[in-house]
Formats: structure tokens, sequence, C-alpha cells
């Protein structure tokens, strides 16, 4: 079976699990909120309460379109957008298998299938990534990774941090560090540039809503956000089958960080996707907290990268074997994530609420 029978075959397994999520995941508050906030007509009254929890570009973008379309448009996009990086940086195989693993996570399926701005998140993180790491083998100067970054930042605040240890990355290695320092800043004070509106609508902005504080429970969600959704996590006791997949996500971490030493992009991968789960806690602990769990799928596309490599480096029977095993457990879980959602009483909605909580209805 050729290489684009392989991907139209996963795209299709991609774009059937979010089509029926559409359609069976309730609204939960937050997506309402941001529909309706999106409807106001006063753009400024919208900007300036977008601003307290997000940048304003999706809430323009749903204006025009169907929140849930919008969405499953930009999350059925992701599945060929990560197997084209995977396939530039590793090869097909490993292309092809990453893609696999976004078209079945729920965790990317339930953000294609609601309405917010994760799911665009994902897709322009991707792109970030990979134009930065283009930058640093060509060596060239693109407006690309510009324009995608200044997308980044104006679609959610998590992308500053992307960003932040991108640079990083780029100062841990002076050999290279020579050649591209001034594209580099060039390319850093352009972003800048772009996002001086977006600086002062967060400086003349207030921040109501409750602050995501410092635990180190948290860490382990952290890395386990591109599989598993923090929404059914929060809302739901853990089941026998997610405790079963966060110890199986966890395995291939082992064998990732073992062939770190034999490639660049393995140790910039692994940099990538561990060492800012740390810098954030250590954030939220000594200055302020920023510890949202669900934001951490702004390094998703990582772990996807990640996993496909580690498939296609074991051998033919473990590799049968992991996908079976991980297809039977992601869709155990995304099975009893759509039950629980489908059988939604009064009982669950009121148990959103307290006594003393306040309902402002408007027409």
């Amino acid at each position: 079976m050729g290489r684009g029978t392989k991907m139209k075959k996963v795209i299709i397994i991609g774009c059937i699990l979010r089509i029926l999520a559409i359609f069976v995941v309730p609204l939960s508050f937050e997506e309402a909120h941001n529909t309706l906030l999106s409807q106001q007509k006063d753009l400024r009254l919208m900007v300036q309460t977008a601003a307290e929890s997000y940048p304003p570009l999706y809430f323009f973008l749903v204006k025009a379109v169907n929140p849930r379309a919008l969405s499953l448009i930009f999350g059925i996009i992701t599945i060929p957008t990560i197997y084209y990086i995977g396939k530039k940086l590793f090869g097909p195989k490993t292309g092809v298998l990453a893609a696999f693993l976004v078209s079945i996570s729920p965790s990317m399926i339930y953000y294609s299938s609601v309405g917010r701005m994760y799911s665009l998140v994902v897709l322009v993180s991707a792109s970030v990534i990979y134009l930065f790491l283009k930058f640093l083998k060509e060596k060239k100067f693109t407006f690309s990774l510009i324009l995608a970054a200044a997308l980044g930042l104006y679609t959610h605040y998590y992308f500053i941090i992307l960003l932040l240890f991108l640079n990083i990355y780029a100062f841990l290695n002076p050999g290279n560090l020579r050649k591209i320092l001034p594209k580099l800043i060039i390319i850093n004070l352009s972003i800048f540039i772009l996002s001086i509106p977006l600086i002062f609508l967060i400086l003349n902005s207030s921040r109501s809503l409750i602050v995501p504080g410092y635990s180190i429970i948290k860490l382990p969600l952290f890395w386990l956000t591109p599989i598993l959704p923090w929404d059914l996590i929060q809302n739901n006791d853990l089941s026998i089958s997610t405790i079963i997949l966060l110890g199986l996500s966890f395995l291939p971490f082992i064998f990732i960080i073992i062939m770190a030493k034999k490639d660049i992009y393995f140790k910039f991968f692994v940099y990538l996707f561990i060492l800012p789960a740390l810098g954030i806690l250590v954030y939220s602990r000594f200055i302020y907290g920023i510890a949202g769990i669900r934001s951490y799928i702004v390094f998703s596309p990582v772990f996807f990268l990640l996993m496909g490599l580690f498939v296609t480096n074991i051998g033919r029977k473990f590799k049968k074997v992991f996908l079976l095993t991980a297809s039977f457990f992601i869709s155990l879980f995304y099975i009893v994530g759509i039950h629980d959602f489908s059988s939604n009483s009064w009982d669950k909605i009121y148990s959103n609420f307290s006594p003393n909580d306040k309902v402002v209805y408007s027409d």
C-alpha cells in the first residue's frame, strides 16, 4: 500500500471521528461563553472581555464561520500538516505514523469538535516549530515564520512560552548562533512589532478569572495533554482505561530519551516537549500562576512527532503491537468519554452550579 493511500485512510479516519464527536459532545460553559462573546456587536467590548483569557484573533474568525465547523477544518488540516513535517524531518514512515496518532488522539478529536481556539493553536504551533527548524538549518530570513508566530500570539497567550523556548534552544547552540544571530534578532523584532497592539491590549485588560496555580501533580498531566483532553479528566473520575493509557503513554519516553543522543532533531523535540512544563511550574510557583494544563496543547505537535519516531524505530512486530494497543485504549477512552457526554441528565447539569452561584440572564 502506497504512502498516499495510507494517508488518505488516516485522514478519512480522522474526519469520521471528529464529525461524530461534533454531534455528540455537548456545549460546555467555555464554548458557550466564547460563542456568545464572538457575536458581540461592540467589537471593543468583545476584544477587551476576551483579553482577560485569550487574544482576540479566534473571536474574529468565528464571527464569519460556525465555531465547531471552524475547529473541524483546522483539526482535519492538522493531520496532513503533521504528516508533511514528519516526512520532511524524518521520512514518510514517521510522517504517516505521527499523522495516524493525531487522527485517533482523543484530545485532538475533542478540540477539533468544540468551538474553541485549540485546534487552530495546534495547527499554527506545528507550522511555527517546522519553520523555526527550517530557519536553523537553512539560515535564511523567513517571513513565513514571522507571520505564523504573530498569528500564534494572537491566538493563545501560551505561544509566547513556545517562542521563548525556541529562542533559548537557538542560544544553546553557540556554533550555529553566530551564523543566525542577526537574522534571529530581526525575526524577533518583527514579531514584537506585529504584537504591539496585543501588548497594549493585555496591559489595559483586567484578569478577573481564576488564576491556574502551582501543583507538582500537574507535571505529568502537561505531558499527557496531547492524548487526553483535560476537559474529560477534569469533569470525570479517572477510569481504568484512562489510567492504563496514562501509563502506556509514558513508556515511549524512555526510548526517546535514549535515542536523543543520536539525532539533533531528537534532542530538539525532547527539549521542546519536556522542559517548558518544568519552566511553567517554576514560574507559577515563584512569580505568577500560569499553569493551565489545557493550554499545554500548544506543544502537542512535538509529542506526535516523537511518538511517530518511536514507532518508526522499533521492530515490526513491536510496531504492530504498539499501534493496535494504542488504537484500542485510545478508542476505549474515546467511547467512554463520548458515552459520558451523551448522558447529560439534569443532575449532571445542576452539578456544575452551587447554591451560592450568581446566574445572570440576558436576551
